[in-house]
């Protein structure tokens, strides 16, 4: 997986806005001649899903008929974060949904009733990663480390932070850490150069992006995203 995640906050649709946001990201993964092997993925967040469910669900109807008709061959999207049986079935039946992010609890596992659900999901080769889990402390992420292959790390606030968490993981076990929370453009290289033997380190961002998300002004920003594949291209074959 490419170590880099762009995230954007699920709201009330926006086609015009949505279709630019997702036009610019795949010209950014084109101009960078990023491999539709290694796609991008894109995380649309639901902060503690204060939207209502009819929202949520109109915003993935739309980028399912976005995803269909468009060319958007090196984006994966995903949903973040799942936090039951119920909102996992839902967001399981869309076919832009590619990954999904699932949260930590103090035991360092989902509860089993969501276990039980993520289980029963389709096996589907284009769902890479199906499972992105979220930690929040050294414990947890190196827990999460066994459960699967990608793992988010949130709040990252800084590399010096990460570091302390990352040194945590066992190096010969092949994983990808995505640290959010405090990781910005000109910042994200520092957390890149954090990776070790199999663990890589990438970056999760998007909050510098939002406004101009909302207001359809997110192609200034192409040039920093081609950067950002770069680094992460690079990061990848270290």
């Amino acid at each position: 997986m490419l170590p880099l995640v762009i995230m954007t906050n699920l709201n009330p649709p926006n086609a015009t806005a949505l279709m630019g946001f997702l036009g610019v990201l795949q010209e950014a993964a084109t101009e960078a001649k990023l491999s539709k092997r290694t796609p991008l993925h894109v995380e649309f967040l639901d902060r503690d899903w204060q939207s209502s469910l009819h929202d949520r669900l109109a915003c993935f109807n739309l980028i399912d008929q976005l995803a269909t008709n468009s060319s958007y061959a090196n984006l994966r999207l995903g949903i973040g974060t799942i936090r039951n049986p119920a909102q996992l079935t839902e967001f399981a039946k869309f076919q832009s949904v590619k990954f999904m992010v699932f949260p930590m609890t103090p035991a360092a596992v989902p509860p089993d009733s969501l276990l039980d659900a993520i289980d029963k999901l389709p096996d589907e080769p284009e769902m890479t990663p199906k499972m992105i889990f979220g930690g929040a402390d050294a414990s947890q992420i190196r827990s999460a480390s066994f459960l699967t292959d990608v793992v988010k790390l949130y709040p990252a606030r800084n590399a010096k932070n990460v570091k302390e968490h990352v040194l945590a993981l066992d190096p010969e076990r092949p994983v990808t850490v995505i640290p959010t929370g405090g990781v910005t453009v000109a910042t994200a290289k520092d957390f890149f150069d954090l990776s070790f033997g199999n663990v890589k380190v990438g970056a999760g961002l998007g909050s510098e992006f939002a406004a101009d998300i909302a207001n359809n002004d997110f192609a200034k920003h192409k040039p920093a995203v081609v950067e950002l594949i770069y680094a992460a291209m690079a990061t990848l074959k270290s």
